[in-house]
């Protein structure tokens, strides 16, 4: 509540009891009522002049205080303002100050850098330049910077280049970096990587020109060296990708490994050679894991140490397989070295012997055999011309002793001589048709043309002829089929076979020992058996029977050309059969022939079967 209506209030209260005391005590009385309204009515009036003075009052007083309120605010806003200015300037003042303690830091450290950095105005005139720059135009230190313009630190195409492209570039974007060249004062041409720069006002404005760069003769340099080391690396790869052709075509172990012996590179034939699938990882292996103990140890003792001191050590070792099988191996060990000489890997190229050495043993084997050979025919040469001379001086001998004495000699004498020049030509006519015989069997030039032929007859034929030719020295037993059939052979072959059978049986038989030929057929084949019980064949020789000009030692003293046998088994392989002997020294010879009965409509070639022997 307000003054006023407090002053209202307070000048009623009289007035409104002066009335009620005048009704009250005077009511009978007109004039009182009327004074007594007239008194409510001055009352109020008079009331209401003060509420309005006070009222009026009051506004007057409120309008005071807020002028005066409105004074002390802007009072108070002008001391903020005040004190605001002052920090204000006090900031700018601080910040100018920090501003010029960093612009002297900032030319600190452009003078400081390497690169060069410099400032021009619109037109190309130098209004600063680090030492940097002037050391790399080759300036003086203390010439005069607005005497170099821009247009004389480039050379003519690099100027235009700058103009037409840079600068464009530079006033739309705000800077421009690239590599060009820049002109020293001496006309030396530096590659320089460059930063160009315009720096504009606040509202957009250019105001100048700036610049940035960097020699960098000796990176070209060095990336004229990277761009060389390139072109050999490009060339050491295409040697390696050439290389690693090479070494996966060949078949020969070929590998790469560290110092420590780990597997770096395994081509395919090593891969093969050593049992490992083709996809494993080489880095899974070591040089141990393919060398038994033993050739590690070579390699450390002396492998490793030779191939450090000369490059290489070769050697002949073995190879383990995976499934622990040895491979006999040549293998040449290397030390691959770094540019600076140290040692970096090892490496070894090696090759499979197994088939070299084969071939080498059967190399051995066949020189051997060849010096026997000709060992055989010299002493083959040699019987021959005994065995040729000796039945000749026979008939030399008994000629001329017929033709001489041939009148005072007794018929039975004459008989004895007559029978000595037989038998000589019967063993020279032998020894030739067996010489005939051999050659035509080894040049491949063996007839074979098979014929029906009674076999009983010819078996009763040559026996009587054998035992003729040997003068009754053996008897000679048959055992030959009852009911005989006829067979298709080569008759020419198999009189060979069973001529040199019984030749031989009695010739190695004791005299008067008997001999057996035993003559069987069991379904399509004719088997024939001659059985003596002679001297016998060594076990030792029993591989060897069927070498041409062979003769077993205990032989030695009988006349023989060692054919026989050789010609025997030709003929029987000429038939598709078989031959089968058993021996034993001192306890005599069986001999089994086994021959196929040819059928008309077969091929006259039979399958050549291969020769039993036995030698119990």
């Amino acid at each position: 509540m307000t003054v006023a209506w407090v002053v209202l209030f307070v000048s009623l209260a009289p007035t409104f009891y002066v009335w009620w005391w005048i009704r009250r005590h005077l009511v009978e009385h007109d004039e009182q009522t009327l004074l007594a309204w007239l008194v409510l009515v001055a009352g109020l009036g008079i009331s209401t002049l003060l509420f309005g003075l006070v009222r009026v009052q009051g506004r007057r007083q409120r309008e005071v205080e807020l002028a005066n309120e409105a004074l002390r605010l802007r009072d108070a806003e002008y001391v903020a303002l005040n004190a605001e200015l002052e920090r204000r300037i006090a900031e700018r003042t601080v910040a100018l100050t920090t501003t010029n303690a960093e612009l002297q830091r900032f030319k600190a450290i452009i003078e400081a850098t390497s690169d060069a950095v410099a400032m021009a105005t619109l037109d190309g005139r130098t209004i600063y330049a680090n030492q940097a720059a002037l050391r790399l135009l080759k300036y003086p230190p203390k010439i005069d910077i607005g005497s170099i313009r821009m247009d004389e630190v480039y050379p003519p195409d690099v100027n235009q280049f700058i103009h037409e492209v840079a600068m464009p570039l530079a006033m739309r974007d705000g800077l421009w970096s690239g590599e060009v060249r820049m002109l020293a004062q001496t006309g030396e041409e530096i590659p320089v990587t460059a930063v160009g720069l315009v720096i504009k006002s606040p509202e957009g404005v250019p105001l100048h020109l700036g610049c940035i760069a960097r020699d960098i003769s000796a990176q070209k340099e060095s990336e004229k060296r990277l761009q060389a080391a390139l072109a050999q690396l490009s060339a050491a790869n295409a040697d390696l990708v050439r290389f690693k052709a090479i070494t996966e075509a060949t078949t020969d172990f070929v590998n790469i490994a560290d110092l420590d012996g780990r597997m770096l590179y395994l081509n395919r034939g090593a891969r093969c050679l050593a049992g490992l699938d083709l996809n494993e990882e080489a880095t899974n292996y070591y040089i141990k894991d393919f060398a038994p103990p033993w050739v590690m140890d070579l390699f450390e003792r002396e492998g490793f140490p030779t191939a450090l001191r000369d490059g290489s050590w070769t050697g002949e070792v073995v190879l383990r397989h995976r499934d622990g099988h040895e491979i006999p191996i040549s293998l040449v060990g290397l030390i691959v070295r770094a540019p600076t000489g140290e040692p970096e890997f090892l490496a070894c190229v090696a090759r499979d012997m197994t088939e070299q050495r084969r071939l080498t043993e059967q190399l051995k084997n066949s020189l051997a055999e060849e010096r026997e050979l000709n060992t055989l025919k010299s002493n083959f040469i040699s019987m021959v011309s005994h065995e040729i001379r000796t039945p000749l001086a026979l008939i030399l001998s008994s000629s001329e002793i017929l033709s001489r004495y041939l009148d005072r000699l007794p018929p039975e004498k004459q008989q004895r001589h007559l029978g000595t020049i037989s038998e000589a030509v019967h063993r020279m006519a032998l020894l030739v048709e067996d010489v005939l015989m051999f050659s035509r069997a080894e040049s491949g030039r063996l007839e074979f043309k098979p014929a029906p032929l009674e076999l009983n007859q010819l078996c009763l034929q040559l026996a009587d002829e054998t035992a003729s030719a040997m003068n009754q020295r053996c008897p000679i037993r048959l055992a030959l089929p009852a009911n005989p059939a006829q067979v298709r052979v080569d008759e020419a072959l198999l009189r060979h076979i069973l001529t040199n059978l019984l030749t031989n049986a009695v010739k190695y038989s004791p005299p008067g020992e008997a001999v057996l030929v035993e003559v069987r057929h069991e379904n399509s084949q004719v088997l024939l058996r001659v059985q003596d019980h002679g001297i016998g064949i060594p076990e030792a020789d029993g591989k060897r029977i069927f070498t041409p000009f062979y003769r077993s030692p205990n032989a030695a003293h009988i006349p023989g050309t060692g054919l026989g046998l050789v010609i025997v088994k030709r003929c029987v392989e000429r038939h598709g059969g078989q031959i089968q002997i058993q021996s034993r020294e001192g306890a005599g010879t069986t001999v089994t022939v086994q021959l196929p009965v040819y059928v008309p409509g077969q091929t006259e070639q039979f399958a050549k079967s291969s020769t039993i022997e036995d030698s119990p």
